[in-house]
């Protein structure tokens, strides 16, 4: 959620102390929310389960609020940087030649085994 939602949120239950539907216009939302409210926010807090969307007509709401509050922003946690050793590579590098060799000798084995039944 952002900071639009956040806004639309608290005009709607500031309106509704009691829980109870109220009808709001768009154009009161975007006058008392600011100018940059779009239908799609007040859809979204609908989906989600903020507010409950009785019924919307052009322009006009019919927004209940629920129980659900937003959740805090998240700030951003600190990236942890490590550093891959060259000795990790050159160890999976020869883990693997090693581990193809040990097929291949496998795979002769059993060749000449079957070859010689």
């Amino acid at each position: 959620m952002n900071d639009r939602s956040s806004r639309i949120l608290d005009y709607i239950s500031s309106l509704s102390p009691e829980r109870k539907p109220v009808v709001v216009e768009l154009d009161e939302l975007l006058r008392e929310c600011g100018g940059d409210i779009r239908p799609s926010d007040i859809k979204e807090l609908a989906l989600n389960g903020y507010l409950k969307l009785l019924y919307s007509e052009g322009e006009t709401f019919c927004l209940q609020p629920t129980d659900k509050k937003l959740p805090e922003p998240v700030r951003d946690a600190p990236v942890l940087r490590t550093q891959a050793k060259g000795g990790s590579f050159k160890a999976g590098f020869w883990g693997g030649v090693l581990g193809g060799a040990v097929v291949l000798i496998l795979a002769i084995a059993v060749f000449f085994i079957i070859k010689t039944l």
